[in-house]
C-alpha cells in the first residue's frame, strides 16, 4: 500500500512546478544537468509607479535560479506579488551566468492600460541556456524590441502616464552600428486630435552639445511608427547627435499643427557620417496589418533597406509556423502582400519579416 500511495503522490508533486505567480516568467530550456542562471531587467529611460506617476524607483531588478529550480518569475507593479517587481518601463532583460551577459533584449511595458481581471497580462518567455538564445514561443528575440501590447491583448495608451511625451525618447543600440531612437503613441492621439505623423529632428555638434542645439527636421514617419533609425550617420566618430521627437496632426478646419518635442537624447561617444549610405533614405519597416482585426483576408506592408532574401512567417500562438508569406529575393523598397486565413481558426496570430539581418514580428487578430 506504501508504495501505491507514493505513486498516486508524485504527479501532483511534479505538476505542481508549474504553479507560480508573476506576470514576467522565464522557463530554462536545454540546461543540461546544472545551471545557474540570473535575468536581470535595467531600465531604459523614464519608468512610472503602480499609480502611473514618475518614479526613480525599480531601476535593476534581478532575480537567479540554478538547478533543480527552472524557472524565474517576476511582478508587475500594477499587481504585486511574492517576486521582485518591475515598473511601468522600458527594460533591458539579460541572461547572466558566471557575471557575464550572455543574451539580452528589450521589452516594453510603458502603457497606461492594464487589465488584469478581464485579460491576462502575462508574458512568458524561455531560455536556452545551452544555446544562449532568449525565445518567444519558438522565435529568437535576442538583441530585439519587444512591446507588451503586440504580445498580448492590452492595448497601447499613454494618457494616464506623467508627462509621458516629454520622457518617452529613448536610444537603443540595435540599429546595425546607426542611431535608433524609439518613442511611443502621443498621449493626445484619440483622445483630443488624431495624430497625421511624427517628426524627426537632429542636431548636430562637434564635440560636446551646445545648451541649445539647432535641430533640423529630418524624417517624418506614419502614426503607427514609433521608431527611427538614422542611416546618415554611424556610431563611432567625432561629433554628437541629438534627436528629439514631435507628434503633427489637423484640427477641424484642417490646420496642421506639431505638439511640444519629445525629451532629447544624445547618443553617446559621438557619431561621424557614415558616407557610403548617405543618400540611402530606405529603411527597413514592418507595417500593422491593415484591416486588423480581420476576416479572412488582411493586407501586411513592409519595406526593405537593400535587395535580399526576404522571409514573412505567419505563426499561431504555440509558435507553429501557418503560413510562409514570402520566401525569395526581393528588391530595396516598399513591398505589401495579402494574407488569407480562410482556412484558419480565429485567433491570435503573429507575423514576423526576416530580411538582411531585421526581424520584427507583430500581431494580428483573425475574427470569423
Amino acid at each position: 500500500m506504501k508504495k501505491l500511495l507514493l505513486l498516486v503522490l508524485l504527479p501532483s508533486i511534479t505538476f505542481a512546478q508549474f504553479d507560480f505567480d508573476g506576470e514576467l516568467r522565464f522557463f530554462l530550456t536545454n540546461s543540461g544537468s546544472s545551471w545557474n542562471v540570473t535575468i536581470k531587467l535595467t531600465a531604459i529611460g523614464a519608468r512610472w509607479d503602480a499609480n502611473n506617476y514618475l518614479t526613480q524607483e525599480y531601476e535593476i531588478i534581478s532575480s537567479g535560479v540554478s538547478n533543480p529550480k527552472y524557472y524565474i518569475a517576476f511582478n508587475h507593479i500594477k499587481h504585486p506579488g511574492i517576486n521582485p517587481a518591475f515598473a511601468v518601463g522600458l527594460y533591458k532583460i539579460s541572461a547572466i551566468e558566471n557575471g557575464v551577459e550572455q543574451a539580452y533584449f528589450y521589452m516594453d511595458w510603458r502603457t497606461s492600460y492594464y487589465c488584469v481581471n478581464n485579460e491576462d497580462p502575462d508574458v512568458q518567455f524561455s531560455y536556452d541556456v545551452t544555446n544562449n538564445i532568449f525565445l518567444y514561443n519558438t522565435l529568437n528575440i535576442n538583441s530585439s524590441y519587444q512591446t507588451f501590447w503586440n504580445l498580448t491583448e492590452n492595448l497601447f495608451i499613454t494618457s494616464g502616464l506623467e508627462n509621458y511625451w516629454e520622457n518617452c525618447l529613448v536610444s537603443l543600440p540595435i540599429g546595425g552600428g546607426h542611431p535608433n531612437i524609439y518613442w511611443g503613441r502621443h498621449p493626445f492621439d484619440d483622445v483630443e486630435f488624431e495624430v497625421d505623423n511624427y517628426k524627426i529632428y537632429r542636431a548636430v555638434s562637434s564635440g560636446l552639445p551646445p545648451p541649445n542645439p539647432n535641430y533640423t527636421s529630418i524624417a517624418t514617419v506614419g502614426s503607427d511608427i514609433y521608431s527611427f533609425i538614422d542611416y546618415d550617420f554611424a556610431t563611432g566618430g567625432p561629433l554628437s547627435l541629438q534627436y528629439r521627437v514631435t507628434a503633427v496632426y489637423e484640427d477641424l478646419a484642417e490646420s496642421v499643427y506639431e505638439t511640444i518635442p519629445t525629451n532629447s537624447v544624445l547618443i553617446s561617444g559621438g557619431l561621424y557620417k557614415d558616407y557610403s549610405e548617405v543618400d540611402e533614405k530606405i529603411e527597413f519597416y514592418l507595417s500593422d496589418n491593415y484591416p486588423n482585426p480581420f476576416n479572412p483576408t488582411t493586407t501586411i506592408n513592409y519595406t526593405i533597406e537593400s535587395s535580399g532574401l526576404v522571409i514573412l512567417n505567419i505563426y499561431d500562438v504555440l509558435g507553429t509556423n501557418v503560413a510562409t508569406l514570402v520566401n525569395e529575393i526581393k528588391e530595396a523598397g516598399n513591398h505589401s502582400v495579402k494574407f488569407n486565413a480562410e482556412n484558419l481558426p480565429s485567433g491570435i496570430y503573429f507575423y514576423e519579416l526576416n530580411a538582411g539581418g531585421f526581424v520584427q514580428t507583430k500581431k494580428m487578430n483573425l475574427m470569423k
